[in-house]
C-alpha cells in the first residue's frame, strides 16, 4: 500500500508540470538613446578690450593742420560728438576725421573731455610751422607826395587805430593794423586765426592789451616814403599818462618804468597805411 502511494504522488507531480505554461528565457527589448559624436572644444585665452581714447568737446572748434595756431584751418569739429584720438602733441589731440582725413584740436580741459589712456597716445611731432606772411612797404613808384605829406598819412593812421580800439570798434580798426598776429592767436586758440577783429577784440578785453588812445606825440621820423616811426604816449582813462612799470616779481631798478613807446607805419603796395604794434600789454 505504502509504494502505491508513493507512486501515486509521483504521478501527479509529473502531470502538474507537464501542464504548467512555459516561460519563455529570450531576453526582452531594451531601450537605448543613440549620443551625437564628442565635439572638441579648444580653449582660447581671449584678453579684456582695450577702450580706444576719444576726446568730446563742448563747444564748435578749428581743426588745423598742425599743433598751433600758425597752422591752416582745414574745417571744424561739432560741440557734444565724440572723436578718437590718434596722436598727441603738447596741448594738442590729433584726431580721426573719418574717411582717412585727420586734424588737429587745441585740448584745453575747460572745453574738451578726454576719455581713454593718455599714455596709450602716441607722441607726434609736430609738421614744419609755416612762415608767417609779412606785409612788404612799398615806395610808391611815380609819385609827387613829399614825406611831410607821408607822414601827415601815417600819422593819421597810427592815431586812428588807438581810437578805434578804444572805443571798442574793432572791425574799424583790423584794417589799419598790419602786424603779427601769432602772439594773439596763442592766446585765443578757439578764434578764427583770420578773423583779424575778433583777436584783436579778445586782446583788448581779454589777453592784456592797454587799449587807450594816444596823449601825443613826442617823436617822429620819416625813414623812408614807405616807413614812419614815432615815439608816443597814451593816456589812462581818468586822463593821467599812462606808465608801464615793472611786473612779474620784477623792481624798478631791473624794469624802470616806460611812459613812451615806439611803433612804426609803413605803406603797403596797395598805398594803404599800416600799423606794425599792437597796444602795450600787461600781464
Amino acid at each position: 500500500m505504502r509504494k502505491r502511494f508513493l507512486l501515486g504522488l509521483l504521478v501527479e507531480a509529473m502531470v502538474l508540470v507537464a501542464c504548467a505554461p512555459r516561460i519563455s528565457t529570450s531576453r526582452m527589448p531594451i531601450a537605448t538613446t543613440t549620443l551625437p559624436p564628442a565635439t572638441k572644444i579648444t580653449l582660447t585665452f581671449t584678453p579684456n578690450p582695450t577702450p580706444e581714447s576719444y576726446v568730446i568737446v563742448d563747444i564748435t572748434m578749428n581743426v588745423r593742420s598742425g599743433p598751433g595756431t600758425e597752422f591752416d584751418v582745414i574745417g571744424q569739429v561739432e560741440a557734444q560728438m565724440k572723436y578718437f584720438v590718434i596722436g598727441k602733441h603738447v596741448d594738442w589731440w590729433l584726431i580721426d576725421l573719418g574717411n582717412h582725413q585727420s586734424g588737429w584740436i587745441y585740448a584745453p580741459v575747460s572745453v574738451t573731455r578726454f576719455v581713454g589712456n593718455v599714455a596709450a597716445v602716441p607722441e607726434i611731432a609736430s609738421p614744419s610751422t609755416p612762415t608767417p606772411i609779412r606785409i612788404a612797404a612799398c615806395t610808391p613808384a611815380n609819385t609827387t607826395e613829399t614825406p611831410a605829406e607821408g607822414m601827415e598819412k601815417a600819422r593819421s593812421a597810427l592815431v586812428r587805430v588807438f581810437e578805434h580800439l578804444n572805443h571798442q570798434e574793432y572791425e574799424k580798426a583790423a584794417p589799419l593794423y598790419g602786424g603779427e598776429y601769432q602772439g594773439l592767436r596763442e592766446w585765443n586758440p578757439l578764434i578764427d586765426p583770420q578773423d583779424h577783429a575778433a583777436l584783436l577784440k579778445s586782446g583788448c578785453e581779454i589777453n592784456g592789451l592797454q587799449c587807450l588812445q594816444i596823449k601825443r606825440i613826442v617823436d617822429e621820423k620819416v625813414v623812408s616814403l614807405a616807413e614812419y616811426h614815432f615815439k608816443v604816449e597814451f593816456v589812462n582813462e581818468n586822463g593821467s599818462l599812462f606808465v608801464l612799470g615793472p611786473c612779474c616779481g620784477g623792481n624798478a631798478t631791473d624794469m624802470p618804468p616806460r611812459s613812451q613807446f615806439d611803433y612804426r607805419v609803413i605803406r603797403n603796395c596797395e598805398g594803404k597805411f599800416l600799423v606794425l604794434e599792437l597796444p602795450v600789454g600787461v600781464p
